[in-house]
């Protein structure tokens, strides 16, 4: 805990003190399609998930009133455990009255509605944008325009750019602290001579970069009449990335507007006494607590309805990346503008019907984004966009990953993967979640891969500044389900042998590797054996050396086609290694 304790300490995360006495925790997630509630209580001594509800999202039409979803799933946590939440006005009952009576903290997150809009204004783009970039990454904020030193247009231009963009927000960051002024002072004096001729009202300036301007910068907000909200500067040093402060007010900011904006959330914020934090926020923070903690390349991905976050812990360092208009439901169609129908074609092991199917069934999906699949095309297809949604998030952000930068590849070796998002957690289907996650992401070596079908994680996040012990318990009491362990080959090599033990030393059963293949070795969840492989070309595994694996509802998946690994480009070929592939992890069968 000592550890954990620290960490928030140095990420400063939150303004209320890491360890407050323990009690009941209520977590509530306001999602585009679903709003969750989570309760957290002590069960012999531990924290415990008690009770949870899920009901549709009504932030939209017929009730344009986000407190009523969140009501019902209130209620349905109620009814769950016996407990009393909510008075006869409505009101969360906090802090606890009794047992039964109430809850000691709360804590919300949300995704549902329009990202927050920023103008971003920096210097270098390689260094200072880079981490107002970063900055922004971690909350919904979609960057409309930049202005930097190699903006090619004329001030005019520049100014028409400020004037025309109608954010939320203007972001300014560039320079080092006690690093030169000039430049700087020439990109804020464009950005108050066009603050100067806008409408009121006008949006606030959220100032994050070299903190000797912080007097003048002052100086021009008050005499022109706008609101500025100073943060540490992003990039103290050329070396040196500080993102918590900016972060921790882009929160803010960002609660701020979606209390505006969305009717019911300044009740929700009312209960909190603090700021709604947006899920992704929740959910990074969880998978680099993960990391921290265990010491692990860690990655998660939460693949939701309008938004898609991918954040990671590789080789100590925490990565965030968030595609505040790519998700598979309302936002789906997105993916055709970065990828081509016959590419999601490429994952079926059928011909379509006509050229139009796929697309229909993208734009279909962003119309109808409750739909599930109701037949194999129709999950074929839904796995499709499945696989190349994730494909261009996990493309784009490994530019930034620096691992992964050098050598531009697609793959690396994760030992944890967490997966979000209802298509990627749904236990009915796990070898459909655990053959995109090998189609596309390409881990080498051991990868456990757990998914959160209860939407956990964010409140987790959310939860842990406040209560660390919860989260050390929630993960300890494996809150999240285990799809199974991934073995990946990152090279093809000849066929071989694997054998599964227990930890009595007694064989369970042996299977024949089939180079080129996939194969699932059963093993119950939670069931922990020891695994020789007679083949080489696994990264971290020696052949005939026992290795430590835990099973999941997948069981253990080898996958021997290397790394990289490319679709035949023959269609027949490609068809029937599809359906080998679902015959084998997805366990379909395909006629």
């Amino acid at each position: 805990m000592t550890l954990l304790s620290s960490l928030f300490e140095e990420e400063a995360a939150s303004s209320e003190p890491v360890g407050l006495p323990p009690g009941s925790i209520l977590a509530v997630d306001l999602g585009s399609i679903h709003t969750r509630a989570i309760l957290l209580d002590i069960a012999e001594g531990r924290y415990r998930l008690v009770g949870r509800g899920i009901t549709p999202t009504t932030v939209g039409e017929p009730c344009n009133d986000a407190l009523e979803g969140i009501y019902a799933a209130i209620r349905q946590v109620s009814e769950a455990t016996g407990r009393t939440l909510l008075d006869e006005n409505g009101d969360l009952i906090i802090p606890e009255e009794s047992t039964f009576v109430g809850v000691n903290r709360f804590v919300a997150t949300v995704s549902a509605g329009q990202p927050v809009s920023a103008f971003l204004i920096g210097l270098v783009p390689d260094i200072s944008l880079e981490s107002g970039r970063h900055a922004a990454d971690s909350i919904y904020i979609k960057i409309r325009d930049i202005l930097s030193l190699t903006d090619k247009r004329t001030v005019e231009e520049q100014m028409d750019a400020l004037l025309e963009a109608d954010v939320d927000l203007i972001f300014a960051v560039g320079g080092t602290d006690g690093g030169a002024e000039e430049l700087m002072h020439r990109s804020l004096d464009t950005v108050f001579l066009a603050y100067s001729l806008m409408p009121t009202p006008r949006p606030p300036l959220l100032y994050a970069g070299n903190q000797d301007l912080n007097e003048y910068i002052d100086q021009q907000a008050d005499e022109i009449g706008i609101q500025l909200i100073c943060a540490p500067n992003v990039r103290p040093g050329l070396d040196w990335e500080n993102l918590d402060g900016a972060q921790d007010k882009l929160v803010s900011i960002y609660h701020q507007r979606k209390s505006q904006n969305t009717p019911g959330l300044d009740t929700v914020g009312s209960w909190i006494g603090g700021d709604i934090i947006p899920t992704t926020h929740g959910f990074s923070r969880l998978v680099h607590l993960m990391g921290k903690l265990t010491g692990q390349n860690i990655l998660g991905i939460d693949l939701g309805s309008t938004v898609t976050t991918l954040a990671a812990v590789i080789k100590g360092q925490a990565y965030t990346s968030v595609f505040a208009d790519l998700g598979i439901g309302h936002s789906a169609a997105k993916i055709l503008e970065h990828t081509p129908a016959e590419m999601l074609a490429r994952w079926l092991s059928f011909s379509p019907t006509d050229p139009d199917e796929v697309p229909n069934y993208v734009w279909n999906k962003s119309i109808y984004p409750h739909t599930i699949p109701g037949d194999q095309r129709s999950l074929e297809l839904e796995y499709a966009l499945t696989r190349e949604v994730i494909r261009f998030a996990f493309s784009s952000s490994a530019e930034a990953w620096h691992n992964n930068a050098a050598t531009g590849a697609m793959f690396s070796a994760f030992d944890t993967i967490l997966l979000g998002g209802a298509t990627l957690t749904n236990t009915h289907l796990p070898g459909w979640s655990m053959l995109a996650i090998a189609d596309v992401v390409q881990p080498t070596g051991i990868t456990r891969v757990l998914a959160d079908p209860h939407g956990v994680a964010p409140a987790l996040g959310a939860i842990a500044p406040i209560q660390p012990e919860a989260l050390v318990h929630l993960l300890e009491s494996r809150t999240f389900t285990s799809l199974g362990t991934l073995i990946a080959a990152s090279m093809r090599g000849k066929s071989g042998f694997a054998t599964i033990k227990d930890k009595m030393g007694n064989e369970a059963q042996g299977e024949i590797i089939h180079n080129g293949s996939l194969m699932v070795v059963p093993l119950p969840e939670q069931q922990e054996s020891y695994l020789t492989l007679q083949r080489a070309g696994i990264e971290g595994v020696r052949r005939n050396r026992p290795i430590p694996v835990s099973g999941g509802l997948m069981g253990i998946v080898i996958d021997t086609r290397g790394r990289p690994w490319r679709l035949p480009s023959n269609d027949e070929q490609r068809r029937k290694a599809l359906r080998q592939w679902q015959q084998v992890v997805a366990q379909e069968v395909v006629s």
